[in-house]
């Protein structure tokens, strides 16, 4: 997958080029789990969760501060997960613009089959 192979050399490049991210005064508001692909291969199944919060965000290169939110902010993101053998591994974050595009109009899932709480129950 292009965005995963994306996600995976942003986060390998950030420690190389010195960049690093700090949430201060985090608070995690709500947590919806949104989309659900289940596949028969199981390293094929993933989920996206959206994520409301707030915090502020200190960005920092080599040391020198780039960037430093003076009030806590709100955002969503929405983040998806790929299974690997019995652990979900985080493979996409995307921003509330560009998901709202994939996603609008979906309602978060609020019940769990039976099925589905034994199925995540095994990891």
């Amino acid at each position: 997958m292009v965005r995963e192979a994306h996600f995976r050399a942003v986060n390998e490049a950030n420690p190389r080029n010195q960049r690093r991210g700090e949430y201060r005064n985090l608070c995690v508001r709500k947590v919806e789990i949104i989309h659900v692909n289940t596949r028969d291969d199981r390293d094929q199944d993933e989920y996206t969760a959206r994520i409301s919060a707030h915090a502020r965000l200190l960005a920092t290169q080599a040391g020198a501060i780039v960037h430093r939110d003076e009030f806590v902010k709100a955002w969503v993101e929405f983040r998806t997960f790929h299974r690997a053998e019995k652990s979900w591994y985080l493979s996409e974050i995307l921003p509330r613009d560009a998901a709202v595009v994939l996603f609008e109009g979906t309602r978060p899932l609020t019940r769990l089959t039976a099925a589905a709480r034994a199925t995540a129950s095994r990891g």
